[in-house]
Parts: structure tokens; C-alpha cells; sequence
């Protein structure tokens, strides 16, 4: 899984029907393809307002309405963003923010992809 975050590959991967992208501003469409039918995608949502490096909401949106993934959480949100409780009821149900001391369970997941190259 390579996405690419401004002038550098992320630290991002996908471990079974989970992924986790942080630091994201574009995935290719073949990477997008590769993030269809998840079970839990985590990425980056960094405000409400553009930003030239990371995902905004309506962005990390869109994404979600093309890959589809059972449940979302917003990760690298900005504290501009408003009350936590106030954005996730804002939010489709599926759609979450993250939040301090969240886990998550992997189930059955059997295999780790990781970036392979890295701009410099």
C-alpha cells in the first residue's frame, strides 16, 4: 500500500480488511482499490478547511464513499475542528473521530503490507 503525503510515503498499511492512513492528501486509484472492503479504515482527517498536505474532512469523505469500509475513524484532527461529541453526530454513522485510548480489535488478520518505497 503506497499513498503518497506531500514529498514523502507515509507510514501507512493495511493488515487483513484494516487499514490505517495518517498523513494522507491523495491515494491513487489503484491504491484505492486496494482498500475496498474493509472492515475498519483508520485516516486522517486534519479540519473542516483545506489544508496542502493532509486530508480535510469533506476529502477523507469522499474517499470513504468510493472504498466503502463497515466503520471510519478520523485520526490527526485538529483541536479547530469543534466539540468531539458536536463533529460525530455531524458525521454518516459509520464515521467517527478518534479519540485518546481507542482500541481497536484485529480479528484474524493475516498478513502486513508495507510501504516498499520511500521519496526522498
Amino acid at each position: 500500500m503506497l499513498v503518497c503525503a506531500t514529498l514523502f510515503w507515509a507510514g501507512n498499511f493495511t493488515i487483513g480488511k484494516f487499514a490505517y492512513l495518517t498523513d494522507v492528501k491523495t491515494i491513487s486509484d489503484i491504491e484505492m482499490q486496494k482498500l475496498k472492503e474493509l472492515d475498519t479504515l483508520v485516516i486522517n482527517a486534519l479540519r473542516f478547511k483545506p489544508h496542502p498536505s493532509h486530508l480535510n474532512i469533506e476529502e477523507a469523505l469522499k474517499i470513504i464513499d468510493v472504498v466503502k469500509p463497515k466503520q471510519t475513524f478520523f485520526t490527526h484532527i485538529s483541536d479547530d475542528m469543534g466539540f468531539h461529541e458536536e463533529v460525530c453526530n455531524s458525521l454518516p454513522k459509520s464515521v467517527s473521530l478518534a479519540f485518546d485510548g481507542l482500541v481497536l480489535e484485529a480479528v484474524s488478520y493475516t498478513h502486513l503490507t508495507l510501504p516498499t518505497k520511500r521519496i526522498v
